[in-house]
């Protein structure tokens, strides 16, 4: 009974990760539409944009469009109520013609899924969404989910991270990359050093980069890490994290790192201390 229902709860959250569902939701909270209506306009633009999608312009060979949760939700929130964002993944890529020539036999198979692995996550992060371990084994991969986790274990042991919603919202039993990035760059690493050792884009170790050092900033002029986290959005223990790595660069070999770090992205610089995705400090903060 245990593990149907189990594999019940994994139905239903698969379930509720379809592009359809989340038009509907989106019609439903942003504009008022009953289920109905939204589900009527939905099946609309599903016609009028289906031949859209499929389009050699817009899917290459080897490629395709799936959901995956925006890497603004916090951990925690019911994936129902979570912003899915549609994103282009490579699943088979040259890259695995060429690996599949240089590993023989059996050990092939698990070579070229854990590169495909590494590829979708860190193309999904690049396009600032997040895949699951569900996602990646059940609709990608079509393997098990002890399958996806065992890999991510032998990538872990290789000093190989990557970048799923497990690891990424402090939920199950992954490790933080943004903390991994700040990691790194207090050894004085280059964010495109930092990109290509955990499988990031640039662009995402930036925004890492910023958010530390707006913490950092705030820290530094008495804010509270609970406040920190609500006008940052971040996640509180995100939050401790960064503060506990702040600390720790302070009394230590790091603390001129830290310095150029803090200088090199001030956040006065990148938008504001009180500013995250264009957002403004609450009066009551200012």
């Amino acid at each position: 009974m245990a593990i149907r229902a189990a594999e019940s709860e994994l139905e239903a959250r698969l379930a509720n990760k379809t592009l359809t569902q989340a038009a509907t939701e989106v019609l439903a909270q942003a504009f008022g539409c009953s289920p109905y209506e939204s589900r009527a306009i939905v099946a609309t633009l599903e016609e009028l944009y289906a031949s859209v999608w499929r389009s050699p312009t817009h899917v290459q060979p080897g490629q395709m469009v799936v959901l995956a949760i925006a890497d603004g939700e916090p951990p925690g929130k019911p994936l129902r109520e979570c912003e899915l964002k549609p994103i282009l993944i490579t699943v088979h890529s040259p890259e695995d013609d060429v690996l599949r020539a240089k590993v023989s036999g059996r050990a092939a198979i698990p070579a070229i899924r854990q590169a495909q692995l590494q590829r979708i996550a860190a193309e999904a992060l690049a396009q600032g969404a997040y895949l699951t371990v569900e996602d990646v084994a059940l609709r990608i991969l079509n393997c098990g989910t002890r399958t996806i986790e065992a890999d991510l274990q032998y990538l872990r042991q290789q000093g190989i991270t990557v970048p799923l919603r497990g690891q990424q919202a402090d939920i199950g039993r992954g490790v933080s990359h943004k903390v991994q990035v700040i990691r790194l760059a207090l050894q004085r690493r280059l964010p495109s050093e930092i990109a290509q050792r955990l499988h990031h884009s640039v662009e995402a170790v930036e925004r890492y980069l910023t958010d530390f050092t707006a913490v950092a900033t705030l820290l530094a002029a008495g804010w509270s890490v609970e406040t920190i986290s609500f006008v940052r959005r971040l996640s509180l223990s995100l939050v401790r994290e960064y503060a506990a790595l702040y600390q720790a660069a302070q009394t230590s070999d790091q603390r001129a790192a830290l310095a150029d770090l803090l200088r090199d992205w001030t956040p006065e610089k990148k938008g504001g201390l009180g500013r995250r995705h264009d957002e403004t400090l609450p009066a009551t903060l200012l």
